[in-house]
């Protein structure tokens, strides 16, 4: 009986060694935080490491030429990241009352952060989480398709534009316009991996689109066909990162 029960207060000992050794003090912003953040999508830019002892390292990349700051990072009030980069004569005491950023954080996913300045909202920036490979971020892009329609009369025209969600499921929207002579419509979306449209008219209107394009948030184009043949009530979708489409 001594043997069974301390064979229990060993194994108890262990679970509790590492229930402490996995769990994190951590609130559940600051671990999405934790980790290299870029300027740039490329990670060519500045970058900002959080480390979970909140300590953090800003590289300062000017042409090539690295510069590296160390300093300390902390989250108040859930949304608001305030770090410090002291100069050498610069002490760590008391800090969070003089920190050199404070900034409202928020992440549209686990690999994108927006921030803008705490006293000037309209100073914003994106940063992007350091990882290889990358899962799809949601952007914008704008979809621009033109075609045919009747050359004596308008008809109404429903558009239902297509963009996927993080799970990879597409999302509807839809708009109401106009056929013409010729059909030009446009519209920006965020997306991940997908975007597209249907339209419905009369089938008087002789509506049929046969071009498509789209670009991406920095206005290149990343797709451009104007051979195409989209009838009423069918269904494109561009894959962006297959860059591929599909008619149905």
């Amino acid at each position: 009986m001594k043997h069974i029960f301390l064979g229990l207060i060993a194994i108890l000992m262990m679970v509790g060694c590492s229930k402490d050794e996995t769990e994190s003090d951590l609130s559940e912003t600051e671990q999405w935080l934790v980790g290299t953040w870029n300027t740039s999508e490329d990670f060519t830019g500045n970058s900002y490491t959080y480390n979970e002892d909140g300590t953090a390292i800003y590289e300062n990349n000017h042409n090539g030429d690295i510069t590296m700051y160390e300093g300390v990072w902390e989250i108040i009030d859930d949304n608001v990241l305030i770090e410090f980069y002291p100069d050498s004569d610069e002490s760590y005491e008391n800090w969070q009352e003089n920190p050199t950023l404070k900034s409202y954080i928020e992440f549209t996913d686990d690999y994108t952060l927006h921030t803008s300045d705490f006293y000037d909202n309209s100073s914003t920036s994106t940063k992007y989480k350091e990882c290889d490979p990358c899962p799809p971020r949601a952007q914008e892009y704008t979809i621009n398709f033109s075609g045919f329609g009747s050359p004596v009369e308008q008809y109404p025209l429903e558009i239902t534009y297509y963009f996927d969600g993080e799970n990879g499921d597409l999302v509807s929207a839809t708009v109401n316009s106009t056929t013409n002579t010729d059909i030009i419509e446009s519209n920006t979306l965020t997306s991940y991996d997908k975007i597209g449209f249907k339209y419905q008219t009369s089938p008087e209107s002789q509506a049929e689109i046969n071009t498509v394009e789209v670009r991406d948030k920095n206005d290149e184009v990343i797709f451009s066909s104007s051979d195409l043949s989209v009838d009423i009530d069918q269904t494109f979708i561009y894959d962006i990162s297959d860059d591929s489409y599909s008619i149905n």
